[in-house]
């Protein structure tokens, strides 16, 4: 396994925040494997989870029939995880036996995100239109996180807290 929960990477000679002028740009990203912690007499999860994130052009995206979109999806996932795997111990030669062990992906698109969040252009970071209690148009999907709260990790943590409290504890 890997030890590492969080790995930003940057495989170009220049690192561009911007959109790319393609479907994604996998040469940068962001890896998470979000439940990978030490846990007391070494227990572990019964499952782990692996997460890539790369820049994408949401006006591509959009622009795809449905069967070009399905299939671009899968293409992309493969090269964004080609890329994200050179930057964990092991990762290439770990590629196969992924694979193997794989029994779930969800693989989205900023079309996805607009979808389901409304955020404009798909973008997945946030929005300028909070929730206080996280409902969307959707009656049992609410958003947590930075869409609720502040930007960055802390932001993400508080609107979570938040959006947990008026759901859970509230019943809001």
């Amino acid at each position: 396994g890997w030890e590492e929960t969080i790995v930003f990477y940057n495989d170009a000679d220049v690192f561009r925040y911007e959109r790319p002028d393609e479907l994604t740009d996998p040469r940068s990203g962001v890896i998470c494997i979000p439940n990978n912690y030490r846990y007391p007499n070494g227990e572990q999860m019964a499952e782990g989870q692996l997460r890539v994130t790369c820049l994408a052009n949401y006006e591509k995206w959009v622009a795809l029939d449905e069967n070009t979109y399905r299939s671009q999806k899968e293409i992309c996932r493969k090269a964004m995880l080609e890329v994200a795997l050179g930057y964990l111990p092991n990762g290439k030669s770990m590629a196969k036996k992924l694979e193997e062990r794989t029994e779930l992906l969800d693989i989205f698109s900023p079309r996805t995100i607009k979808k389901f969040t409304g955020h404009l252009d798909g973008a997945l970071y946030g929005s300028p239109r909070k929730s206080r209690n996280g409902s969307t148009r959707f009656g049992n999907l609410y958003l947590a996180g930075a869409d609720q709260g502040y930007v960055g990790i802390v932001g993400a943590m508080l609107g979570g807290v938040a959006v947990a409290n008026n759901r859970i504890l509230r019943g809001d």
